[in-house]
């Protein structure tokens, strides 16, 4: 068999991610209710709570499917018209800080 012949495989595991391009304190993001129906509270550690950032929400296939701009460490995020599925939850600033996570909307 020739390198590279046969089948590819494809690995779809997503997992947090926290990066700073200036070495700051590492990011956490917690995310809760998960699984969620109605709403889920994205509650940041290690920026400071006069900090503005950008949340963004994916499908699994890669759509953006809701923005919202966050001030502060703690936002409230509605999900209830969101169809049922995992979402990737990615928060960015100005610093170059970001976080990714997976949560759950769970409708039953």
């Amino acid at each position: 068999m020739i390198p590279g012949d046969g089948p590819i495989r494809i690995n779809r595991r997503i997992t947090d991610e926290a990066s700073t391009e200036n070495g700051a304190a590492a990011l956490s993001l917690k995310v809760y209710p998960n699984p969620a129906q109605n709403f889920v509270v994205l509650e940041l550690e290690g920026v400071n709570s006069d900090q503005s950032g950008q949340i963004e929400m994916y499908d699994l296939n890669g759509k953006l499917v809701h923005r919202e701009s966050m001030q502060g460490n703690v936002l409230h995020l509605q999900v209830a018209n969101f169809e049922e599925g995992t979402y990737i939850v990615r928060y960015h600033s100005e610093t170059q800080i970001s976080k990714r996570i997976r949560i759950m909307v769970n409708k039953s």
